[in-house]
């Protein structure tokens, strides 16, 4: 699992392990807390992730929450189809702001016309 801050964008990343779920999760959530502490938008690059399981959807969501009371947001990058399913059928396709790609990933925050 990485984080990183980029110089050249507004957000934080998170790249997970390829398998989200009981094992990995916690270590997930500390690594999102910990981004979020440094930047108030983060972006979660889903693009290598083929499995999450409730644990690592519970982070997601969590993380999303916490996000917002920060005054920022957080979004899924990349999902595989497999993981894209699992966000469809659970409804969180509708909850959470997706990205084709990385490169894909606007200059400023979405939705704000101001820098953060």
């Amino acid at each position: 699992m990485a984080s990183a801050i980029p110089d050249n964008t507004p957000f934080g990343v998170v790249t997970p392990p390829p398998e989200v779920d009981v094992a990995s999760a916690p270590a997930l959530r500390l690594d999102l807390a910990a981004t979020l502490e440094r930047r108030s938008w983060v972006v979660v690059d889903l693009s290598e992730v083929t499995f999450v399981d409730s644990s690592g959807l519970g982070v997601l969501v969590a993380s999303r929450m916490l996000a917002r009371e920060l005054g920022g947001d957080l979004a899924l990058v990349g999902p595989q189809p497999n993981v894209a399913t699992v966000l469809d059928v659970t409804g969180l396709a509708a909850v959470f702001v997706t990205f084709e790609s990385m490169a894909a990933l606007p200059p400023k925050p979405w939705g704000l016309t101001e820098d953060p």
